[in-house]
């Protein structure tokens, strides 16, 4: 199977079917706004109750997503024949021994407190570690462009000290996607990374030279581990947390610039140096020994997507695979105040099943037709904390010269800084799947 990865959102490719550029789509005025708002109008009804993630609303949205799949004589796409893709999120809590104690050569030790210089991520492995420091740039490990931030041997059995974010972080012309956030620069990808690596753990610290202006590290940790557990739960999915071994933390750049000040450079000029176009050779920094010690409690939370698909009848593009998404979860109710979730992403679900209606299986000569799926929603890393994950992280359209570029619909990506878009996370059996 041929796939390019395009962004999220609700994507239809004319050119997967045999028509030219002066053709309508054939039975196009089967898509009719009457049904359109009908099934909006539903969906985001109040009955639902604003389709929260782990609620039975929501699983009455996925129901009856599955219904309408089934009704349309659409196939299952799940495994064992069924409709619904299972998958896991991972919610967390904060423990209670949570410490960062460093020491130096000449035997004066800090104590970092939590909340105001150091806390653990949701992701991270509970647990208690240690070892010498050493600064590897943005901790990126990209074997498509040739990038490693982790050469040679001084990860192992050490604790890394890495940047956020990625290099060229506002150019457009950056081989990491652009001005699109590339997947590799995700705090869980980069943990996964340094464990690969045989890192002992992993302190993140902001990119100093790209976001140079005073921050307030405290108001950040709130933001991160509120003291009132949140209404919206802020998910990881499940099958990449369950790989991270290692404790990982946020430390401030106070904290971060006199920890590698034995390296004769501040955290500001190691951050310039580690935009590099191959990446960055880890830097040891002298004399500095860190005890790292986290504890997060994990929970994880069963969901499912809802697939169908159709098979193509072209001889020679049947082996080629479009998907069309939309995820139907929303943000719940407060009480009597729901937020019905009509726009985000009703409109995209509901215009979803009209396309899976117009593609169903029926006689007609020389077409082709996509999978169909409703998947679930995926929030990130951007310029607000990641709240949801789940699956529309990723739009695939076939490969080749004679495609044309699909036309996209529903836009869910996210801005971060200076106009910079999050690219999804793979999702649950691969990259039409994911969240952090």
């Amino acid at each position: 199977m041929r796939l390019r990865v395009w962004g999220c959102g609700l994507v239809w490719l004319a050119a997967a079917l045999p028509v030219t550029a002066q053709q309508p789509a054939p039975e196009i005025e089967s898509i009719r706004q009457q049904d359109l708002r009908a099934d909006l109008f539903y969906l985001a009804g109040d009955g639902f109750r604003g389709r929260l993630t782990n609620t039975p609303e929501n699983l009455l949205a996925a129901e009856f997503i599955r219904a309408r799949f089934e009704r349309l004589g659409l196939e299952p796409a799940g495994p064992g024949g069924s409709y619904f893709q299972p998958y896991t999120l991972m919610i967390a809590t904060l423990g209670a021994e949570n410490r960062l104690v460093a020491s130096t050569g000449d035997g004066v030790e800090r104590r970092a407190t939590v909340g105001i210089d150091v806390y653990p991520h949701r992701f991270s492995a509970t647990g208690r570690t240690g070892g010498a420091v050493v600064f590897a740039g943005f901790g990126i490990t990209e074997p498509r462009l040739g990038y490693d931030d982790y050469r040679g041997e001084q990860i192992k059995g050490n604790v890394v000290l890495v940047l956020d974010h990625e290099p060229g972080e506002r150019d457009p012309d950056s081989p990491f996607d652009g001005v699109v956030t590339a997947q590799a620069s995700s705090p869980l990808e980069k943990a996964l990374a340094a464990q690969a690596r045989g890192a002992a753990g992993i302190l993140f610290v902001t990119d100093v030279h790209n976001h140079p202006g005073p921050a307030n590290f405290g108001e950040a940790a709130r933001n991160y581990w509120p003291a009132e557990a949140p209404r919206v739960e802020r998910y990881t999915l499940g099958s990449l947390a369950e790989r991270v071994r290692i404790p990982a933390a946020q430390i401030s750049a106070t904290l971060a610039d006199a920890l590698v000040r034995g390296t004769g450079r501040t955290l500001a000029e190691l951050s310039r140096a580690a935009e590099s176009p191959r990446g960055m050779v880890p830097v040891p920094v002298p004399g500095v020994q860190v005890e790292l010690t986290t504890t997060v409690h994990q929970q994880v939370i069963p969901d499912r997507n809802v697939v169908a698909r159709v098979v193509g009848a072209d001889p020679r593009l049947k082996d080629d695979w479009v998907i069309v998404s939309a995820h139907f979860d929303h943000d719940g109710a407060s009480g009597e105040q729901v937020y019905n979730g009509a726009d985000d992403d009703g409109s995209g679900t509901v215009g979803l099943l009209e396309i899976a209606e117009d593609l169903r299986p029926r006689p007609r000569t020389g077409a082709t037709a996509p999978p169909v799926g409703a998947l679930r929603r995926v929030e990130l890393r951007g310029a607000r904390p990641a709240r949801g994950v789940g699956v529309c992280r990723t739009t695939a359209v076939p490969a080749g010269p004679d495609r044309r570029r699909p036309q996209h619909g529903h836009d869910r990506s996210q801005r971060r800084g200076a106009g910079r878009r999050r690219r999804p996370i793979p999702g649950p059996g691969g990259s039409d799947g994911g969240v952090q």
